[in-house]
């Protein structure tokens, strides 16, 4: 029989998977996982170390359990070396887990704290017979009655809104 091309299958797959877990690979996948920690860490940033703090130096990028940050002058630089155990402590009870082991200052330009955006406005639309029908086959694969209802209204909802700005 000849070797059929494509995707290579090493175990046979059989039975029903929790979404959690085929969500939780497809994330781990794309690495969401970490760009989410460093996004947490961020979020943080200002609680843990203070307005003061936080107006002269900021978190840049954490990878492999580093933070980077960028500090306002020398001055500063020195002082939050001295403090970087403590800093990376609080970061990681502010986000519940160990996610700084360590802090490398470096001088720059500190950005403005920003000010929370606002969601753009959302927009209702009709959706289409052609839209509705792509929907029912995308649906029509899952089994389960009550998740194929909730995925199909969760794919309705969002064809209804779209953001302002946006070409769809």
């Amino acid at each position: 029989m000849p070797e059929k091309r494509g995707r290579r299958r090493d175990k046979a797959v059989s039975g029903p998977f929790a979404l959690k877990d085929v969500l939780s690979a497809r994330f781990a996948y794309l690495g969401l996982p970490a760009r989410l920690r460093e996004y947490a860490v961020m979020k943080v940033w200002p609680g843990c170390v203070g307005e003061g703090i936080a107006r002269r130096a900021a978190p840049m990028r954490l990878m492999g359990g580093v933070l980077y940050c960028t500090v306002s002058s020398p001055v500063w630089m020195t002082e939050l070396a001295y403090q970087k155990k403590e800093i990376a402590a609080k970061i990681n009870r502010g986000i519940g887990e160990a996610a700084v082991k360590d802090i490398i200052f470096k001088l720059g330009n500190v950005p403005e704290p920003s000010a929370p955006k606002q969601a753009a406005p959302v927009i209702r639309r009709e959706v289409s017979p052609e839209e509705r029908g792509v929907i029912d086959r995308d649906v029509s694969v899952i089994k389960d009655d009550g998740l194929r209802e909730l995925i199909k209204r969760v794919m309705l909802r969002s064809k209804e809104q779209r953001q302002q700005g946006t070409l769809k």
